[in-house]
């Protein structure tokens, strides 16, 4: 008798999956993000708007002066990752529910790894700058919050934008900066966090984030980490536009209430090899933006 899904299903498993998915994507939400709720074909563009810092000045008389207009960036959605999973029919009697949904776990984050390497792989030397004034070199044994305040001073030197901060780091210089006294002793920091969860909270006006999957792209040039505001990257995002939904495939197109983030899940059963196959896919694009707005954190 033919597989016809009826132990997993397709939504719950699409559900699972984009929590997993916002969760890998965390960094990508501080940068300027514009998610499509609705399915779109791939080299469709979309507007991603940027904030850039603004200065004030005396009235006088006029409230209607200055740039009114939205500053944006046309994202094409060129990239398309993916990552498949399958269960056969001897798994499937056994436990399918619970092993479609690890599955569809790791499946998820690792299409969401790709697309952060992806956008982390934008942050060149050649793109941001390479001079004592874009980025800071240290080693991962002296990095500690007194570089992070570094870091902030370079952004606020360049005039960025002071919200919405990000800095994203490469496993050995997070666990040094979270074994800082400044940062790990409660009585310093206000906070047990970083010694009962490991997390470090906000330093110098930054969000702090853990990764590693930084991309050789950064890391062939020494790059560690960097620190940026939102308008240094606008990247964009859509579910999958299929080309059909049949009886045989099953598409599922989920986001995220608070984050608007699309995730795309397909599941087909094949007759031939005697498997129920999944596939998480997400449809993106990405640029550097304002290239002042990113700051380096170089090994050597």
């Amino acid at each position: 008798m033919g597989n016809t899904l009826t132990n997993v299903d397709p939504t719950l498993i699409a559900q699972e999956g984009l929590q997993a998915f916002k969760a890998a994507l965390a960094p990508i939400r501080s940068m300027s993000f514009m998610p499509s709720p609705q399915p779109l074909s791939k080299y469709a563009t979309i507007n991603v708007p940027l904030v850039t810092a603004m200065s004030a000045g005396d009235f006088s008389g006029d409230y209607e002066t200055g740039d009114s207009t939205v500053t944006g960036r046309q994202v094409s959605l060129n990239q398309h990752k993916f990552r498949s999973f399958h269960i056969t029919d001897v798994e499937n009697v056994k436990n399918p529910f619970d092993m479609m949904m690890l599955r569809a776990r790791e499946a998820s984050y690792a299409v969401a790894k790709a697309v952060f390497q992806y956008v982390a792989g934008l942050a060149t030397a050649s793109t941001f700058g390479n001079t004592a004034s874009d980025k800071i070199t240290v080693a991962s044994a002296s990095f500690d919050s007194d570089y992070v305040s570094d870091l902030a001073g370079l952004l606020n030197d360049a005039d960025s934008p002071e919200m919405g901060r990000a800095l994203i780091l490469n496993n050995a210089y997070h666990l040094a900066l979270g074994k800082d006294p400044a940062v790990k002793n409660a009585s310093a920091s206000g906070s047990t966090e970083p010694l009962r969860e490991g997390s470090t909270g906000r330093i110098a006006g930054f969000d702090v984030f853990r990764t590693n999957a930084l991309p050789s792209a950064i890391t062939s040039e020494n790059t560690v980490g960097f620190g940026c505001v939102p308008s240094a990257f606008a990247v964009a995002m859509a579910p999958v536009q299929p080309a059909s939904i049949t009886p045989v495939v099953n598409v599922v197109q989920v986001v995220d209430d608070e984050t608007g983030i699309p995730l795309t899940y397909r599941q087909w059963y094949s007759a031939k090899t005697g498997a129920t196959w999944g596939t998480f896919e997400a449809l993106f694009g990405a640029v550097a933006a304002q290239t002042t707005g990113l700051k380096r954190i170089v090994s050597a």
